[in-house]
């Protein structure tokens, strides 16, 4: 389910040269990978500016000044703020994949704490939210009620738990 709504969110059918920020580390789902290489995409992963300048500059710079299109199709990840040299962000469509975007009206510190195999619960629980933004305390609660089936309020003592 959330590997589907990243895979949308990418809209790889129209950009074959993608600058993602992706924070939380979503592309490194396997399923999600999977898709993005059966559609003919390099995940490059930028962690060294000076190795990653000269990829840009051996495999695909030359190829864009001469406006020609690229042979491969190239998505950039990268993890931290780091500075994206702006000639790079310029020839690139820009996406930011992150738990704080799929869950807006959620406290972004409690879910990043979350297992990746409870975040496809939430997010079907989360498109029948309507209500607030929650904090921490408010979060916690959404999670147990509507991911877990565990209502706070009717627990009274160990036995209930």
């Amino acid at each position: 389910m959330i590997n589907d709504v990243i895979l949308k969110k990418l809209n790889l059918q129209n950009n074959d040269f993608l600058l993602v920020f992706d924070p939380d580390n979503l592309l490194a789902e396997e399923d999600v990978v999977d898709h993005i290489n059966g559609l003919g995409f390099t995940i490059i992963h930028y962690e060294d500016p000076e190795v990653f300048r000269y990829f840009y500059e051996e495999n695909i710079r030359s190829v864009l000044d001469k406006d020609e299109e690229l042979k491969i199709k190239i998505i950039i990840k990268y993890t931290s703020e780091q500075t994206i040299p702006y000639d790079i962000q310029l020839k690139c469509s820009f996406i930011e994949l992150s738990l704080r975007n799929l869950f807006p009206k959620l406290s972004y510190s409690v879910i990043k704490e979350l297992f990746t195999e409870v975040i496809d619960r939430l997010y079907i629980a989360y498109q029948n939210y309507d209500g607030p933004i929650l904090g921490d305390n408010g979060t916690k609660e959404f999670i147990l009620k509507h991911v877990y089936g565990i209502i706070p309020e009717a627990i009274i003592d160990f036995q209930d738990l």
